[in-house]
């Protein structure tokens, strides 16, 4: 029974660890409920398990798998992350300056892929006195710019949650393509 107890902790944990790896490097969305479910479930087992002499015994040798799993399912979790995000960086010139975007494989599996260009700041920031404005161009810059990350989102309320989140500097553009224009075009 405890050994049955102690595996779904550990696939538990290795849920948690894996949702949150993920969901840091991509937009895969996983319901609260669920996550919540499985950490309730993992604090009720943990509870009942701390209590036996069973789980001091599991937890006692520092080599013991209680205490090497954690680190041996981050290492895990973070190799499967890296397989997923195996991509390029391609860099593109822009009326107003370089931009760094990515070239990224399709998840499907299917041959190919595509250039991705996230968080492009298409005007300037509309806070101060540009606030409730017609949105301004935004100006030339020198360097590159990282377009590999999402910008701000615009305040909005989260329904499940009934909290606001997003920024007012949320003037951004994602930029998803198969091929990329030509230095003469």
């Amino acid at each position: 029974m405890v050994r049955k107890r102690v595996l779904t902790l550990l696939t538990l944990l290795m849920f948690a660890l894996f949702t949150i790896f993920v969901h840091e490097s991509s937009s895969i969305a996983i319901a609260p409920s669920t996550f919540g479910t499985a950490i309730a479930r993992a604090g009720k087992l943990s509870n009942t398990l701390k209590e036996s002499t069973a789980w001091k015994t599991l937890t006692s040798h520092p080599n013991s798998l209680v205490q090497l799993f954690p680190s041996r399912a981050m290492r895990v979790v973070q190799e499967v992350v890296r397989s997923l995000r195996k991509d390029t960086n391609v860099v593109i010139e822009t009326t107003l300056g370089k931009i760094r975007g990515r070239f990224q494989k399709y998840r499907s599996g299917e041959r190919g892929g595509y250039y991705s260009f996230k968080g492009i700041r298409y005007g300037e920031a509309p806070v101060g006195a540009r606030r409730f404005r017609a949105a301004e161009p935004e100006k030339p810059w020198f360097g590159i710019r990282d377009a590999s990350r999402e910008g701000n989102s615009c305040p909005h309320k989260n329904m499940i949650l009934d909290t606001f989140k997003g920024s007012e500097d949320c003037l951004f553009l994602n930029v998803f393509t198969t091929q990329i224009p030509k230095a003469d075009e």
